[in-house]
């Protein structure tokens, strides 16, 4: 008996689903890779203003330097809000037009350590 027909068929149908399989791996990859690189970001944010006492308007520029896309939504002497809206590479396909990072986190110090941590944690 001749199975190449069945082998074909099978082969065809299967192709989409791994393309689509490979472009969800691809943008969840970029979107945990751009997510934290803004953790990053606001990380070294805080730390610059609470550890180095630098000034908040100095750090927001460089911020804004380096990344034009990040949205401070606030930023004071304990704490940042950062947003990012990135574009997704396959998420067209499927109807996302971007995805909304966001991070807030907190920071001071304890006990004598400086301690950053995300709200809600």
């Amino acid at each position: 008996m001749n199975n190449k027909g069945q082998t074909l068929v099978l082969f065809v149908v299967l192709i989409p689903l791994m393309l689509a399989l490979f472009a969800f791996v691809i943008d969840s990859a970029y979107i945990v890779r751009k997510d934290t690189e803004l953790e990053g970001i606001a990380t070294s944010s805080l730390k610059s203003v609470i550890k180095d006492n630098k000034s908040i308007s100095e750090v927001k520029q460089v911020i804004k330097k380096n990344d034009n896309n990040i949205e401070i939504i606030s930023f004071d002497d304990s704490s940042i809000h950062l947003k990012n809206k990135i574009n997704p590479i396959f998420g067209k396909v499927v109807g996302y037009d971007k995805y909304n990072l966001e991070v807030e986190l907190y920071g001071g110090y304890e006990n004598g350590k400086l301690i950053i941590e995300e709200k809600g944690k």
